[in-house]
């Protein structure tokens, strides 16, 4: 069984949903499939009408006047706006924003700016970082308390909420956080809000009718606001709960009601999703031909929104369609699509595992540098009373903390210069793993695509058609074995290795084609023309020509500049 996850789409005066996608279940050729949403809702800035009506052009003016301003508390809450914008589109200029207006908070020691913004970075991390989520969750809390702000306490009661019950053990802590939301939000007569975290407490009852009272009860609040993105979020989510019930003329008709909702009003983002969900209860009616036709579209849709794990349950609904029809070759076909968006898939989130590792080594650090200067703090108000004895043993211990610190210089000179030494021999290392990983994949490919176009030869002379198919499907396989995609992992293996480097080197040229990028980054490897040739199949001359036009286009063609070390310094 599989929990389908919606973004958050917008913040306005609420934020309609994160979702939580569990997938249990690995053995997808065998186990049945079944779809499940679980809409965690999220609120954030009391400061816009509803998201529901924000543009391009309003994102545009948001832009224009944060270039404009000079005032970092405008600024702050400028990018939370632009953040609130991305939320159903692009996380990572969500975690740009978010980050832009922390800084500027911690900067200005805006105890307001500081509370909103550890919240709207905490959405980043509902996903699959549940523990660092809670950490920047906490730390809203904390400066809520600070400027009494009851609203945003209210929201991230809801967000812990909806991180407990991600843990099967916790719904009834979970249940006690909604609860404590709900109490604030009544206070405040914020019947909008209270919508979601109706959704969230449907959740709970995942598989029972309660939880679909719940959804259609924040359906009636949804419909009477006009909030149409969230009630066919709703609809949604009770057709699947009625599908899972195995009502399925009651789940068809909430499915269409969420569809028609989508169309009307364009809401693309869960279109894939919703798509899915058709096509499994067409399944379910042993109506193969409209479920392939659902599920081609949900294909399409989650391969155009970048949607990968929508992308992967399209395709295994597909591959057991056509195992029902008896198609095998095309269910073969669908089973080695499904093993490739998996590995995409695990490739993706190991590189969003090494940057929120990186952002939340970098976020410990400074919760330990605001404990040690609290500690400080402290320390200093409870000591007034040896203010005057330590300033007599400060003369003394002035001249042996002189004597340790000319030590310490010495050591820590020592312990940079080998660090740097380690780092270098790393940096060389992985220089070379890169570089010989790359040339293998090609190689590989260039000898399966030979042995490929061999067989195929070797089918047009063979007399006997059974023979023939068999030599044919052999080529398929070795065709499909070839990894097309070889030189984009190469470019994703090497940023990791060399975080900026292409995007310091863009920030001053610009208008580098894909090839000079390519050519830039062989070079940045220390690989020679030749070793350039093997991989790309160009000519030695073909390089050298190559390098020479890059000389030129990066202003270094008339000077006695190695390209190679020109190329170190970004």
């Amino acid at each position: 069984m599989a929990a389908f996850l919606i973004n958050n789409y917008c913040l306005g005066l609420t934020l309609p949903s994160l979702t939580s996608r569990l997938r249990k279940g690995l053995d997808f050729q065998e186990k049945l499939f079944k779809y499940k949403f679980l809409i965690n809702s999220l609120f954030f800035l009391g400061i816009s009408s509803s998201c529901f009506a924000t543009s391009s052009q309003t994102f545009d003016s948001l832009i224009v006047e944060l270039s404009k301003t000079h005032n970092d508390s405008t600024k702050i809450f400028l990018f939370l706006s632009l953040a609130d914008h991305v939320i159903a589109s692009d996380i990572k200029s969500l975690e740009r924003y978010s980050m832009e207006a922390l800084n500027l908070a911690k900067k200005t020691n805006n105890a307001r700016g500081l509370a909103y913004a550890h919240f709207s970075l905490s959405r980043v991390y509902m996903y699959n970082e549940f523990d660092f989520a809670e950490e920047l969750l906490i730390k809203s809390l904390k400066y809520a308390g600070q400027i009494k702000d009851s609203l945003l306490i209210a929201k991230a009661y809801n967000s812990i909420g909806a991180l407990l019950l991600k843990d099967e053990d916790k719904k009834d802590m979970a249940l006690e956080y909604y609860e404590k939301a709900v109490d604030i939000l009544n206070r405040h007569k914020q019947d909008r809000e209270i919508a979601a975290l109706y959704s969230n407490i449907g959740m709970i009852y995942e598989k029972d009718t309660a939880s679909i009272s719940y959804f259609l009860k924040a359906a009636e609040i949804n419909k009477e606001f006009e909030n149409y993105l969230w009630l066919s979020i709703n609809y949604l989510n009770t057709g699947i709960t009625y599908l899972d019930l195995g009502d399925l003329e009651m789940s068809y008709n909430y499915l269409q009601e969420s569809l028609a909702l989508s169309e009307e009003y364009g809401f693309d983002n869960h279109l894939s999703t919703t798509y899915v969900a058709l096509g499994e209860y067409y399944f379910e009616m042993e109506n193969y031909i409209t479920s392939i036709s659902y599920t081609e579209q949900a294909l399409k849709r989650a391969k155009q929104q970048n949607n990968r794990i929508d992308e992967l349950d399209a395709l295994i609904l597909l591959s057991k369609n056509y195992k029902a029809t008896k198609e095998l070759e095309k269910a073969l076909e669908y089973s080695e699509l499904i093993k490739a968006a998996n590995d995409s898939i695990h490739r993706h989130n190991r590189l969003n595992e090494l940057a929120v590792l990186d952002m939340k080594n970098k976020f410990e650090q400074e919760l330990e540098q605001e404990e040690i200067k609290r500690n400080l703090l402290e320390n200093e108000y409870k000591n007034d009373r040896l203010v005057l004895f330590i300033i007599i043993v400060s003369v003394v211990l002035l001249l042996i903390i002189f004597i340790l610190l000319f030590f310490y210089s010495r050591s820590r000179m020592t312990s940079n210069r080998l660090i740097e030494e380690k780092l270098s021999q790393e940096l060389e290392f992985k220089n070379k793993e890169l570089t010989t990983s790359v040339i293998y994949t090609i190689k590989k490919n260039d000898m399966l695509t030979s042995l490929s176009n061999e067989l195929s030869d070797l089918k047009e002379r063979v007399a006997k058609k059974d023979v023939r198919e068999q030599v044919d499907q052999i080529s398929k396989r070795i065709k499909a074995s070839i990894e097309p995609d070889s030189w984009e992992e190469f470019e994703i293996r090497f940023q990791q290795v060399h975080l900026d480097f292409y995007k310091n080197l863009l920030q001053e040229f610009p208008n580098l084609t894909t090839n000079e990028k390519r050519l830039c980054a062989f070079l940045r490897l220390n690989m020679s023309s030749k070793e350039i040739s093997k991989i790309t199949g160009q000519s030695v001359s073909a390089i050298e020509m190559a390098r020479v036009r890059l000389r030129k286009k990066l202003g270094i063609s008339n000077k006695n500049i190695n390209l190679i070390t020109f190329l170190g310094q970004y």
